[in-house]
C-alpha cells in the first residue's frame, strides 16, 4: 500500500515537472483537522486552495502550485532546480538573488 501511495505520488511529480497543466479533483467535503500549533511557519491553502495545510519552512522544497511556504516566505526558483520548484527563503534572501 505505501508503494503504491508512493508511486502516485511520483507520478503526479514527474507530470508536474514536465510543464504539463496540474488539474485539481474535486475538494473534499470535509478538510483534515490542523493543530496551528503543528505549523511554526504558518497555515496556507493546499494545491488546490481546498483546505488548509502547513506552510513550508526556510530551506524546504517549494513551488508556486504546491507545497506553498509559510509566513513571510518566498519561494525562490534557481537555475539548478527542476521546472517550477526551488526552496523556501526569508524576503531578505530572496533580494540578494
Amino acid at each position: 500500500m505505501e508503494t503504491t501511495i508512493f508511486l502516485a505520488l511520483l507520478a503526479g511529480v514527474v507530470h508536474l515537472a514536465s510543464g504539463a497543466s496540474y488539474a485539481c479533483p474535486r475538494c473534499p467535503m470535509e478538510c483534515p483537522p490542523l493543530d496551528p500549533a503543528s505549523c511554526p511557519f504558518g497555515i496556507v491553502s493546499d494545491t488546490c486552495d481546498c483546505c488548509s495545510v502547513c506552510g513550508k519552512g526556510p530551506g524546504e522544497i517549494c513551488s508556486d502550485v504546491e507545497w506553498k511556504c509559510g509566513n513571510g516566505l518566498f519561494c525562490l526558483q534557481g537555475e539548478n532546480a527542476p521546472c517550477c520548484y526551488g526552496h523556501c527563503v526569508e524576503k531578505e534572501e530572496m533580494t540578494m538573488h
